[in-house]
């Protein structure tokens, strides 16, 4: 683990510990922050509830007292314009804005210059990896920004990443990400098209699985294979179907092919009856007779 980095001026709690405001408290911004909680940074958490009121501004100022770093794990980008301009004016030149939220490269853009015009320093950091690989700290992550803001961001994101891949702007890093989940969707396709095959060709589902892990698609057939088989009742989903498909409108606002591969994943999910909430597994599944 690298040392902990040194507040911004102004913001040294009493017992020298680094504050970090974690701004959303779903399922990825609850695990990053238990994780850095428990690498002894000083953790305050905050979440929206419903609606921007009057008591979420305030909760939203008391989170941020005191905070040389700030986390953002939202839904979505327009989200995080929201919160990012409420929380602006609470931060001292110095601060550190690390976003892991996916969003589209022109709101990363947009976010970076509201922050750097105010000296504050911007990293967009979007996580590649589950909630599971957060609590193991095996998560990669993309990192886009300044230099010397990523070199601040390192000892934060080194508690929960195993590996990180930077880019020269927050834009890009944004960009990254969704590159990514188009990728994956791709691959659950794949999946879900060879186990079909394997069925009309009269292959178990076991064997099937077996070939393939012997292929490309070998990363995503072992990570997945306990849930496409069934062989184990989990309690709760890694990724969702619908975060997929979310962020991969994104991509599609720029990209036709995007736009196809959104197209596909969507409609089979509509048409399949496929519960958008389930884990991405559920799609390669729904090919098991």
């Amino acid at each position: 683990m690298s040392e902990l980095m040194q507040p911004a001026a102004g913001h040294s709690p009493a017992d020298g510990k680094v504050h970090v405001a974690v701004l959303g408290l779903g399922r990825m911004g609850t695990a990053i922050a238990n994780k850095l909680a428990g690498f002894g940074f000083e953790v305050t958490r905050w979440n929206r509830n419903g609606s921007l009121n009057s008591d979420s501004k305030a909760r939203l100022a008391a989170a941020l007292q005191g905070a040389s770093v700030v986390v953002l794990s939202l839904f979505d980008g327009k989200a995080c314009i929201e919160v990012s301009e409420l929380a602006q004016p609470h931060l001292e030149a110095g601060a550190l804005v690390l976003n892991t939220s996916t969003i589209a490269p022109s709101e990363a853009k947009l976010l970076d210059a509201l922050f750097t015009a105010n000296k504050v320093f911007y990293v967009q950091a979007p996580v590649m990896g589950s909630v599971p690989a957060i609590d193991n700290g095996v998560a990669t992550v993309i990192l886009g920004g300044a230099p010397t803001a990523i070199d601040r961001a390192r000892p934060v994101i080194d508690t929960f990443s195993q590996a990180v891949l930077e880019f020269e702007s927050a834009e890009a890093a944004a960009g990254a990400k969704l590159l990514s989940n188009h990728a994956l969707a791709d691959a659950l396709l794949a999946i879900r098209q060879a186990l079909l095959v394997s069925g009309q060709l009269g292959l178990p589902i076991d064997r099937a699985l077996d070939v393939l892990e012997l292929g490309p698609l070998s990363p995503m057939v072992k990570g997945k294979r306990a849930r496409i088989e069934g062989q184990i009742e989990f309690s709760s989903a890694d990724a969702t179907l619908a975060g997929l498909i979310k962020d991969l409108e994104l991509a599609a606002e720029v990209s036709p092919a995007a736009a196809e591969a959104n197209f596909k994943l969507a409609d089979l999910v509509r048409k399949l009856k496929i519960d958008p909430n389930a884990d991405i597994a559920d799609l390669p599944r729904s090919a098991i007779p």
